[in-house]
């Protein structure tokens, strides 16, 4: 015991301090409040290393590790793998990104559901006009109902546009085509020049399983020249009638007006004939007279159906042209000699101070201003 005792006191007294494990963010409490609003069912895990990364965006695919997750109930960590809290919009992007992939299988099924009932519904109307009737929703062009008119969009104009002016030229040919097989009677739908980044756009929208005439050939190689008509507004040929035997070429050109009469130089260098939309003689707009592929696409759409510019430009153009009704001449010059008077009246206002005699700003104003 002596010895116990001797070898205890002979020790050195430990005065170190003993080192406290670092403190970590204590979740305990909201994984506990949100597991408590968590359907009694098993839990399942969704593993972000099985979500693909073009999924995720780039502020929140580095943060997942194991979410759990349980129906349409997602539970967010607060903080991410390095202990730092997350803000309010990293949550909100990795609950978007979750939520996303969560409910990939039923975007799926309701496609596949959606595609069995317009089958069903296809067969039925079958089985209503007999076995050997053939439903199309649209008429083909290579219909013997479709017209002979061909309208062409010259697209050999790549160089003049940037990326979005590109895309909105992609999307202006694909409504076009829309239009077109709207109709009972379609035109003859063209695209030339489609090559390069402009048919890269258009590839996008799968545009070679629609029913277009799509060709890599500038348009004098495709067409003779005696039977082209290119359309410019800045033409000095007026567009009276549509010939079921010519072909009306539309400048494939989104550039907001930068290159003015660019497509009327491109038809003269190529000797070919121009003619533009009559437009002035019908209606008058609010606005310049320039208009949207797809705008003059569709207004020879509806001159094939009415026969008549006024009705096909009141149908197609938007109200930001503010088309109104032409007017009479002695309507016209009317309201021309009222804008006169009103800006006469408005300078005779503001010239009248320097119109007043000396002797209204005082008799001594000479000496003053000495």
């Amino acid at each position: 015991m002596a010895d116990s005792a001797t070898q205890d006191a002979s020790k050195p007294a430990d005065t170190s301090t003993t080192t406290q494990p670092a403190v970590q963010p204590d979740t305990t409490a909201s994984e506990a409040n949100a597991d408590a609003t968590l359907p009694s069912e098993a839990v399942s895990y969704v593993d972000p290393c099985q979500i693909p990364c073009t999924s995720l965006s780039t502020s929140s695919a580095h943060l997942l590790r194991l979410v759990p997750c349980s129906g349409a109930h997602l539970n967010i960590p607060e903080y991410d793998e390095d202990g730092n809290k997350l803000t309010k919009r990293q949550r909100r992007a990795i609950k978007k990104d979750l939520i996303w992939e969560a409910r990939a299988g039923e975007r799926k099924e309701k496609r596949r559901q959606e595609r069995q009932r317009r089958r069903a519904k296809r067969n039925a109307k079958a089985a209503e006009l007999g076995p050997e009737a053939v439903i199309r929703r649209y008429t083909l062009m290579s219909d013997p109902k479709a017209l002979p008119l061909r309208v062409c969009i010259d697209l050999d104009f790549e160089e003049y546009m940037g990326t979005k002016d590109r895309k909105k030229l992609a999307k202006q040919v694909r409504r076009c085509y829309a239009e077109n097989r709207k109709l009972t009677q379609p035109l003859q739908y063209h695209l030339t020049s489609n090559t390069g980044l402009i048919k890269g756009e258009l590839d996008r929208g799968h545009i070679d399983n629609c029913d277009i005439h799509s060709s890599a050939k500038h348009y004098t190689e495709c067409f003779s020249k005696d039977d082209i008509v290119y359309l410019s507004s800045e033409s000095e040929n007026v567009l009276q009638d549509l010939d079921m035997s010519k072909v009306y070429v539309i400048g494939g050109l989104v550039d907001h007006n930068i290159h003015k009469g660019l497509s009327h130089a491109r038809a003269l260098g190529h000797g070919v004939q121009h003619a533009r939309l009559p437009i002035a003689e019908y209606i008058e707009l609010g606005s310049r007279h320039v208009l949207t592929v797809n705008h003059v696409f569709e207004i020879l759409l509806q001159w094939t159906v009415h026969r008549n510019w006024e009705k096909a430009f009141f149908d197609v153009l938007p109200t930001r042209k503010e088309p109104a009704p032409k007017r009479s001449k002695d309507e016209a010059d009317q309201i021309k000699a009222e804008k006169q008077r009103k800006v006469g009246s408005t300078h005779v206002g503001n010239d009248s101070h320097a119109e007043k005699p000396p002797s209204a700003f005082g008799s001594d104003w000479s000496c003053q201003l000495s």
